[in-house]
């Protein structure tokens, strides 16, 4: 006997549509800095989506000399690539800009701000004219955020508030930031000299009143690693390095003036006592 074939145009389409079930969204990838201190990535993958009508057509074309066994076509698709991809991550290994800062004679309550703050900023990853708001990152300075009670700068005066030595952390990022040279939109001093920097290299935030905001203005994407560990605050600014080689860039205090703070005491009343 000789088989003819014909074929149900029908249940090619149906099977056809049943392949969109394999369409996907594009992954971004993703980067980590590892125990060893350097950055590491995982790769992005493509969004897939099923062209139904040219997968159809190349179906029809096999069919029309099929003769027996299985076929097999591939499928045609529409591909989106992630913007983040593992190439592009790849290359983020140079380090930008890094800044330690020391923490270790802070209180529990004081270091627990510290280390919260730096967990809500660690794995920044900011493309190219991206801004970032350090306060917007951080807030609100509340117990169900993970703050507690710490001294902190107010007016002039030393006062326990939610998530003091919060400043601390922006701070240390600042000088990452600047090492980096990156964009620097907005940077508040604070009302009284810190002392885990020189003066004019700090920076301070308030929620509605100060903050730390800066913007990537370089052609690549940058990666944030933050860490507080045992006294010991830093942030280090992973990117794409393109300045020469032999340059150097340095940040010096100058102190133009003084003040005598004896001739500034004032009494302030504690309300909460006699």
């Amino acid at each position: 006997y000789e088989i003819e074939y014909s074929v149900d145009e029908d249940a090619q389409e149906a099977f056809v549509d049943s392949c969109a079930q394999f369409n996907s969204e594009p992954v971004e990838g993703t980067c980590y800095v590892g125990d060893d201190g350097m950055l590491h990535v995982e790769g992005g993958t493509d969004g897939l989506t099923l062209d139904a009508d040219a997968t159809l057509v190349s179906l029809k074309e096999q069919m029309e000399t099929y003769k027996a066994g299985d076929v097999t076509i591939e499928a045609t698709v529409d591909r989106v690539s992630p913007v983040l991809t593992a190439e592009m991550l790849q290359q983020m290994s140079s380090v930008l800009g890094t800044a330690t800062t020391d923490y270790s004679a802070s209180s529990a309550a004081r270091a627990k701000n510290i280390e919260n703050g730096v967990a809500k900023l660690n794995g920044t990853l900011l493309m190219p004219g991206e801004s970032f708001s350090v306060t917007d990152a951080v807030v609100p300075f509340t117990a169900e955020n993970g703050y507690e009670l710490a001294p902190s700068y107010e007016a002039g005066q030393v006062v326990d508030s939610y998530g003091g030595g919060i400043c601390q952390v922006s701070t240390t990022l600042y000088n990452a930031l600047l090492k980096a040279e990156l964009q620097i939109d907005a940077r508040s001093n604070h009302t009284m000299i810190v002392n885990y920097v020189d003066p004019s290299k700090d920076a301070a935030i308030a929620e509605g009143v100060m903050d730390l905001v800066f913007t990537n203005n370089l052609e690549n994407p940058i990666y944030i690693s933050g860490s507080a560990y045992y006294g010991t605050l830093n942030f280090t600014i992973f990117g794409v390095e393109t300045r020469p080689a032999n340059r150097t860039i340095e940040f010096v205090s100058e102190t133009t003036s003084q003040t005598d703070p004896a001739q500034n005491i004032k009494l302030v009343a504690k309300t909460d006592q006699n």
